[in-house]
């Protein structure tokens, strides 16, 4: 089966790392697979793409300065998928991530060429203006099955645009992580004697970063030998940055930025924690539990509730509720037999959503969209 697949890029990011897996193993069970992306081919992969894969960079990701210019450039991104689909004949496409979704949509109309898409995020929480709103609605009734990552996501497109078919797949859990650039050994940021308090994550406000930092504030004096990193680079860098001045903890809490080695971090930590204010799957908590380390999380819509049953396997706590943070941060610092109660079960992640069950999914799937 020729599988060739849409993202917007494999810069850092879940669903690109997701691109990358998959295809990956559907290459290596013998399908032949093409990455398209819409950046320039100079832009390297943030992540490991086998070989074997045909990668295809159309270089029609730049900016748009007004509406004029947007709507231009939607035409040429929609053209050049279409015509990288047709002249390549796959037996399927799929596309990542709701913008590219769109283009993709609009791209296979009357191609009769079998194609789905994967919805990364929770729609709901996206600002998309309506007509935005209904233009993808419109292209989503274009794909044969439209692939959500939970329950609540499937349950909103069925309710909200025209996809003739939702299914939902998780993201696969990769253990042990590859390892990319940049390779930042943790023992250069953090005093090989402290132990640390990990979160990762794209530095936005969606990923509620403030909150996290706000409670380790609450308990850095009492548990000095504690530190606290954030992984990840983005906007919000300086901001976060500057609240860490405030709270007089520039030497306790590290802003590394990205890096490539995040397994060699999860090694390196004790407990993981994720504030985001809404999610999709969120791959970092997968992972982290995967790597047997104790988490906590907001349990914000949707992802956290799939992978954390509260008090077996970690800690859920109301969305930006950071005196429950705290509470729930100071139980994880104070014991180190619930440390190790709570990772040894978050580690049951690795078999849940191994490569072996996800893809089984997917190939079932790909069946029955294909015949």
């Amino acid at each position: 089966m020729h599988i060739l697949m849409v993202i917007h890029s494999l810069e850092g990011g879940g669903a690109e790392r997701s691109a990358s897996i998959m295809s990956g193993l559907w290459s290596k069970s013998g399908h032949r697979v093409s990455l398209v992306t819409l950046t320039p081919p100079d832009i390297a992969p943030a992540y490991n793409v086998n070989p074997t894969i045909e990668l295809i960079a159309l270089g029609v990701a730049e900016q748009s300065a007004n509406l004029a210019m947007k709507v231009k450039n939607n035409i040429r991104r929609v053209t050049a998928i279409r015509r990288t689909i047709r002249s390549r004949r796959p037996d399927v496409v799929i596309s990542f991530i709701d913008t590219t979704n769109v283009l993709v949509g609009f791209a296979c109309l009357g191609l009769h060429v079998p194609a789905l898409a994967l919805e990364r995020v929770h729609p709901p929480y996206q600002e998309w203006s309506s007509p935005r709103q209904f233009v993808r609605s419109f292209a989503y009734g274009v794909f044969n099955c439209i692939v959500a990552q939970t329950d609540l996501t499937a349950t909103w497109i069925r309710q909200h645009t025209f996809a003739r078919d939702v299914r939902v797949i998780a993201n696969i859990c990769e253990y042990p992580l590859s390892s990319g650039e940049p390779n930042i050994d943790p023992d250069g940021i953090v005093d090989p004697n402290k132990r640390v308090i990990l979160s990762a994550g794209r530095l936005i406000n969606q990923k509620g970063h403030s909150y996290l930092i706000d409670a380790f504030a609450e308990v850095a004096s009492e548990f000095r030998e504690w530190d606290l990193v954030i992984l990840g680079d983005g906007p919000l860098l300086e901001n976060l940055a500057d609240h860490v001045k405030v709270l007089n903890l520039q030497s306790r809490v590290h802003l590394p930025g990205r890096v490539g080695n995040v397994g060699d971090w999860y090694n390196r930590s004790s407990i993981f924690v994720l504030t985001s204010l809404f999610e999709g799957f969120p791959n970092v908590l997968l992972e982290a539990m995967a790597y047997g380390l104790p988490v906590i999380s907001f349990d914000c819509d949707t992802g956290p509730s799939v992978l954390i049953r509260d008090c077996e396997n970690g800690f859920l706590v109301p969305t930006t509720d950071v005196k429950a943070l705290t509470t729930r941060l100071k139980e994880l610092l104070r014991s180190e037999a619930l440390r190790q109660q709570l990772g040894t079960s978050a580690r049951a992640v690795r078999e849940r959503f191994s490569p072996h069950c996800i893809m089984k999914q997917w190939q079932s799937l790909l069946t029955e969209i294909c015949h």
